[in-house]
């Protein structure tokens, strides 16, 4: 009787069948057998090693680190491996009569390696062990040795290397980022942005592929919370129109012919006439006026609270002289720097889209001219005029940044209160616990600009329609004005956005936004130029944002550059 066994040509070492007969050769080799064989058993077998105790493999299988083993007859690969010695790889062929087998191995050094990656500090694993951080070095024998690096944020580096014995053994890496591109348009654009919970500095922030939770919110808006994900060949582009937290207003008024405005900071926000029901007005404190032929003009105060109505029955022929408002006086024919506007203590966030990256700032309260200082009170303190446009409600202007100091020096000690500003040999040093005057830092005058705690996200300071709120060069006729004479903003603060560039405390590094702190900075410890905000007289729209930043050598001046004074909240 014949048997045919299918042996593939690697595998034919491992037959344990004693074979007779003629082989027929074929694309798989096909054994032939004349009769039944008789299948071989293991024989004992004694490996050696010296030194002792090595691993042994028998065909690439473990079998133990002693001396006496098992296998069957007939060639098989042996391979002895003991850390410290080079590893023996040989062919042996077992018999009855051949079963001792003996081996001297051969003792090997210690390589140092070194592993570096850019960046550095990824983990390193060898043969699935960690063993540190790159930028390292480590002592492992001659051999090969597979290689992962892993860092948050990049893809894993997995390698192959070869520690060869006396070579320098130094392998580098530049790892990928793992980052995918993520992009979160706001309106508005200083939306607050939070990612997993965590709030962002930018509107895009590098992330690693997978879910993400974004939440948008701003003050007096609804805010909007999404689940995205987020794949690292696909640019993800993510746009959060915020909704308006708004209220509605029921208006019933007597004589029905009346007039009514409805104010806010002194802009018309809405007029009618007669009664109305008013829908979706923005929440917030407004002034709501009230003019008829043959009636006095009337001014109450408004507040509208979220999703609520409220309910205004007026009759003009009923005189309500508590509740009466007094007409407020658009153009001031005296005003003083002196008259601060206590900025309450708060957080936002610094920048803009142009202005990167936004980053949450949280400042302590402080006070802030209501109006840019004048050549008036310039005059008063320092006994001189240096501006090239000549009116005492004029800004102050071609001053420079040590001008403005001297003058912040010298009207503290004219009130009796302590100078913030110490001038050393060739230092200007500022203490902020002081109560004397001194000028804004940057964060205070961009926190001011927009509003404070009341802010309604307005382009520049005051609005966003920049006719209403600034002198700038299309409508200045290339020369400054009397200061408050445009709508002043949400905290009553006039003249934050065009007339004259104002100076402010910091040095200026286009780069400070990446490192600033949180709370109350004072800007970078030293620089080339000191901080412009605000745009002037000559300036395109765009200089006149709230955000926007410039800087000026300290000793600069001309008829574009004023300031306004500060001085801390106790």
């Amino acid at each position: 009787m014949l048997f045919s066994i299918m042996v593939s040509a690697d595998d034919k070492r491992s037959s344990v069948m004693r074979v007779e007969g003629t082989l027929e050769k074929s694309t798989d080799e096909i054994v032939a057998v004349k009769d039944a064989g008789e299948v071989l058993k293991e024989i004992p077998i004694t490996i050696i090693s010296d030194p002792e105790n090595a691993d042994v493999f028998i065909d690439g299988k473990y079998m133990g680190s002693g001396r006496r083993f098992e296998t069957t007859t007939g060639v098989h690969n042996l391979e002895l491996k003991k850390e410290g010695f080079k590893t023996i790889q040989k062919e042996i062929e077992v018999s009855e009569a051949h079963t001792l087998f003996e081996y001297k191995m051969e003792k090997i050094e210690l390589q140092t390696m070194t592993i570096n990656s850019t960046p550095r500090d990824a983990r390193i694993f060898i043969d699935g062990v960690e063993v540190g951080k790159t930028n390292k070095q480590l002592f492992y024998y001659p051999g090969e040795y597979k290689l992962s690096l892993a860092k948050s944020g990049y893809e894993t580096n997995t390698d192959s290397i070869a520690i060869i014995a006396g070579a320098d053994n130094i392998f580098d890496y530049t790892l990928t980022k793992t980052a995918a591109m993520l992009t979160i348009e706001t309106t508005p654009d200083d939306a607050e942005i939070y990612l997993n919970g965590a709030i962002q500095k930018t509107n895009s922030p590098n992330v690693a592929p997978g879910k993400y939770e974004i939440e948008v919110k701003s003050v007096g808006y609804i805010p909007e919370t999404r689940t995205v994900v987020v794949d690292k060949n696909n640019p993800r582009v993510e746009t959060f129109t915020l909704r308006r937290k708004t209220g509605n207003l029921q208006l019933l008024i007597e004589p029905m012919e009346t007039s009514v405005r409805l104010e806010r900071d002194s802009a018309v926000i809405d007029s009618w006439t007669g009664s109305a029901l008013k829908k979706d007005i923005p929440i917030g404190d407004y002034t709501i006026v009230f003019s008829a032929d043959g009636y006095p003009v009337q001014r109450r105060p408004l507040s509208v609270p979220y999703e609520q109505t409220t309910t205004l029955n007026i009759d003009m022929n009923e005189a309500r002289p508590a509740d009466t408002i007094p007409e407020r006086v658009e153009k001031p024919t005296e005003v003083s720097s002196s008259e601060m506007i206590l900025v309450e203590s708060g957080s936002y966030q610094m920048g803009s889209k142009m202005e990167l990256p936004m980053h949450t700032v949280k400042l302590s309260s402080f006070y802030l001219g209501k109006y840019e200082v004048t050549q008036r009170e310039w005059q008063e303190v320092m006994g001189n005029n240096p501006s090239q446009y000549r009116q005492e409600n004029l800004p102050v202007e071609s001053v420079s940044w040590f001008d403005a100091v001297e003058y912040c020096i010298k009207k503290s000690e004219a009130e009796g209160l302590t100078p913030c500003y110490q001038v050393g040999v060739g230092k200007i040093s500022c203490d902020f616990s002081a109560d004397g005057y001194r000028l804004p830092t940057e964060a205070e005058w961009e926190f001011a600009a927009r509003g404070g705690n009341k802010s309604y996200a307005y382009k520049y300071s005051a609005g966003n329609n920049i006719d209403d709120v600034a002198w700038y060069d299309g409508n200045s006729q290339m020369q400054t004005h009397p200061v408050g004479q445009k709508k002043a903003n949400e905290l009553g603060i006039c003249d934050m956005s065009g007339n004259v560039w104002e100076w402010c405390s910091d040095w200026y590094d286009r780069d400070y936004y990446s490192s600033s702190p949180i709370v109350d900075p004072h800007g970078p410890s030293s620089g080339r130029t000191r901080v412009l905000r605000g745009g002037d007289w000559s300036s395109g729209a765009d200089l006149c944002r709230s955000t926007l930043r410039a800087g000026l050598d300290p000793n600069g001046k001309g008829p574009k550059v004023g300031f306004r004074i500060c001085r801390g909240g106790r």
